[in-house]
């Protein structure tokens, strides 16, 4: 973990970890405490008697105690909860996105709940996040990948408090491909046994056969003082300072990354504060741009904007913090990830006192007077040379085109975005293509008809549009995390950045 320790630390105290109740993602059915010792002893004593005198860690996963007994052959996970899948996203320690044969299939492990990496960030998160990827990234390269029901039989599955995500066991083989069923471990049952949560489904009767071996694992971990479990502190994770940070340093570390895949973010782990003007809030993301001028570490003669992209987590937060012109100081984690890029995280929305480790405004919109937030505008050509000369001046910073686009194709994924494929028709009969991703509702004329919004691709193609979006830079990367291509594009903050030209 690296620190840029040229300015000046805010020391806010060091905390004694007692062993936190996990705050997210808490959606298991017959949920128990993270102290479930008690359960543990009434629930499967047999199974615990050993582990007081052992001398040597039981392998649980592997020793056969559970094993999955249906097989996956021509078997769909909608219809038969269970399916032989591709790995396409690993989320973080309990979340994981498959690719199955009718599209995306989210899962959130059934009866675990590791601590947080994204949108809070805690201790273990991120060995949790790391350890899940790690084994499922063994298992896509060179292995098997099954996800189920939480069930011994073939049933339909069911979704999370969500409604977005199944909730579902995961069972791999590390090294064969379309390995026989009996040959899977549970991924679930390895999370547990690692120390990197509890196991949260002690009373369901679908899995009763499995839940004696589950809760073993989980009191072997506290006995062996593993990872979360092992009430300690985790010396990968920064219980300590926040480093004011502007985010013109955030911007520069962001960029050599962006040219140099191979660079390492000096910030990557660290806890930053930074004060930025808030230029957007769309799909749990916070936008904020800062303007900076030589005397504030801008190049000489000149002046600079940077932004950053703030990951809020999947609560609502007030809309005190969201409206565009706000000026906020946020403390957070920085974190450089293969999946997102780099932003920040964990930072603490607080409807209550101003406090030194939450979010604080520092001028409302109305009073923002100093930091106004700037939109740069270019014609398409002038957005084309952007992209094309590796000019991230306006990162994470709106822009307006000045100029009507057409929408000549449209993809929706299976989480309901939309990627607009725009171009314009030159003069000299040239063509100027470029991207933007729609993630909410679009309502083409919410003012007069608020019912009506666009549901399927199609409606966005073969019209004209007026845009304004952030700039946006997403990571496209191979299987094995390297980063294959950059895809920048503009992201609407919603129905008024996005106007059809064409209504029918």
């Amino acid at each position: 973990m690296k620190y840029n320790l040229k300015k000046t630390f805010i020391l806010l105290g060091l905390t004694t970890l007692a062993l936190p109740t996990l705050a997210g993602c808490n959606n298991n059915p017959a949920s128990t405490s993270a102290n479930s010792s008690s359960v543990v002893s009434s629930t499967s004593s047999a199974a615990l008697s050993s582990i007081s005198s052992q001398a040597t860690k039981i392998d649980y996963v592997n020793n056969g105690s559970v094993k999955l007994k249906m097989d996956y052959t021509n078997r769909t996970f909608e219809k038969d909860g269970i399916e032989k899948v591709e790995l396409r996203t690993c989320i973080d320690g309990d979340t994981s996105h498959f690719s199955a044969k009718s599209g995306t299939i989210k899962i959130r492990y059934y009866g675990v709940d590791t601590p947080e990496s994204t949108g809070k960030v805690q201790p273990y998160g991120k060995k949790a996040s790391n350890f899940t990827k790690s084994k499922l990234k063994a298992a896509a390269e060179n292995g098997t990948i099954v996800i189920t029901a939480p069930d011994t039989k073939y049933t339909t599955p069911s979704f999370d408090s969500t409604g977005t995500r199944y909730l579902g066991l995961v069972w791999i083989n590390e090294n064969v491909k379309n390995a026989p069923y009996d040959t899977l471990v549970c991924l679930n049952l390895w999370i547990v046994q690692e120390g990197f949560s509890v196991y949260k489904s002690s009373t369901d009767a679908n899995l009763s056969e499995y839940t004696p071996t589950f809760m073993a694992a989980e009191e072997q971990a506290r006995k062996l003082k593993l990872n979360y479990l092992s009430g300690e502190e985790d010396d990968g994770f920064n219980y300590g300072a926040y480093e004011e940070v502007s985010l013109l340093d955030l911007k520069r570390e962001v960029v050599a990354n962006l040219n140099d895949s191979s660079h390492a973010n000096a910030y990557d782990g660290a806890n930053v504060k930074v004060q930025g003007t808030v230029v957007g809030y769309c799909d749990n993301i916070l936008y904020l741009q800062g303007i900076f001028d030589e005397e504030h570490g801008a190049e000489k003669g000149k002046t600079e904007y940077a932004g950053i992209n703030i990951f809020c987590g999947m609560t609502a937060i007030s809309s005190n913090y969201t409206k565009v012109g706000t000026y906020l100081e946020v403390p957070a984690v920085a974190s450089d990830s293969e999946n997102f890029g780099f932003q920040l995280a964990g930072a603490e929305f607080s409807k209550y006192a101003a406090d030194e480790k939450k979010v604080n405004i520092i001028y409302t919109a109305a009073e923002n007077d100093v930091y106004p937030p700037h939109v740069f505008e270019y014609t398409v050509d002038q957005l084309d040379a952007v992209v094309t000369n590796k000019d991230y001046g306006p990162l994470y910073s709106p822009i307006k085109v000045t100029e009507e686009v057409y929408c000549y194709d449209a993809f929706k994924s299976d989480s309901g975005d939309v990627t607009l494929y725009l171009k314009k028709q030159n003069a000299d009969g040239s063509i100027t293509k470029f991207r933007a991703y729609v993630p909410f509702t679009y309502k083409p004329d919410a003012a007069n008809q608020p019912t009506w919004s666009f549901s399927t691709a199609e409606e966005f193609e073969n019209r004209r549009y007026n845009i304004t979006g952030i700039y946006s830079c997403h990571k496209v990367t191979n299987s094995d995390g390297s980063v294959k291509r950059l895809d920048m594009q503009l992201i609407p903050r919603g129905s008024q950045d996005l106007v059809c030209l064409d209504l029918d």
